[in-house]
């Protein structure tokens, strides 16, 4: 088992709240999360759609920075923290038990490339993808917003022997029912207000609800045109009871997913 997916289930048997719609303040205008340099934001894995209160040491919050934003192109840096579990061995080692993954990512599907690449599958160092990464690529929002569906994609290439592990968990975890309807969509669902810490103080931001055609995932998204950041990503579990597969898969039938939980600007 990978040890982000490790740290959600560690993490989420503190769980102390969960993720609610906020009624909507009438009287004050939303808030807008300007897509630009040096926007930042905390991401933290979430089961069954929980965030966990923040660990002591960090574990398994990633931390994200736009360090380039233009029409066709964003580039971030993220670092993730986790902890880290030798393959055994007879030698000892004095190596701590975390490790730090961080990189560069090139996003070139920003405005008019297809789905997204969800947190759970990235691979480590620089790389490119031309999805929207964690963000709905704007065309496809306008097309969400106008007609109520978009084509849509959970991309999950990757070429890390952990990452391999947890694309083949993704597809056993596709029913035969869903199988049935390759052709993904994304499908609008109802506004609600998202509740987060912006700029050091707890709000709420205006999103949009969604789900896709095959049932997969839930996701809440940042309602702006310009700025269409996925807020929330869940697996949903399947609503059948089925045999604990345990490992990545279990985790996955489990509704696993991450959640901005921090935006500062």
């Amino acid at each position: 088992m990978s040890s982000y997916l490790r740290m959600i289930t560690i993490t989420c048997l503190a769980v102390l709240f969960a993720t609610s719609a906020v009624p909507a303040q009438d009287e004050e205008a939303p808030i807008q999360v300007p897509l630009r340099e040096n926007l930042r934001f905390l991401v933290r894995p979430t089961l069954m759609g929980l965030v966990p209160p923040a660990d002591e040491q960090g574990y398994g919050e990633a931390f994200i920075r736009v360090i380039q934003s233009e029409t066709d192109l964003l580039q971030i840096r993220y670092e993730i923290k986790e902890r880290w579990e030798p393959e055994e061995s007879s030698e000892e080692t004095d190596v701590p038990p975390v490790r730090i993954r961080r990189g560069a990512i090139d996003i070139l599907g920003c405005e008019s490339g297809l789905g997204m690449h969800p947190l759970l599958f990235w691979p480590d160092g620089d790389w490119s993808t031309a999805t929207g990464l964690l963000w709905v690529p704007r065309a496809s929002f306008r097309e969400l917003k106008e007609a109520g569906a978009c084509d849509w994609a959970l991309d999950h290439r990757v070429t890390g022997e952990t990452e391999r592990s947890l694309a083949g968990a993704l597809e056993q975890a596709l029913p035969d029912a869903r199988r049935a309807q390759p052709d993904l969509r994304l499908l609008v669902g109802e506004p609600a207000m998202y509740p987060c810490w912006i700029n050091g103080e707890r709000s709420a931001l205006p999103a949009v609800r969604a789900t896709d055609s095959q049932g997969l995932a839930d996701y809440w998204i940042l309602d702006d045109p310009d700025n269409p950041l996925v807020l929330k990503l869940s697996f949903v579990p399947p609503e059948t009871e089925e045999e604990d597969h345990g490992g990545e898969l279990g985790l996955l039938e489990a509704g696993a997913g991450y959640a901005v939980v921090e935006v500062d600007f």
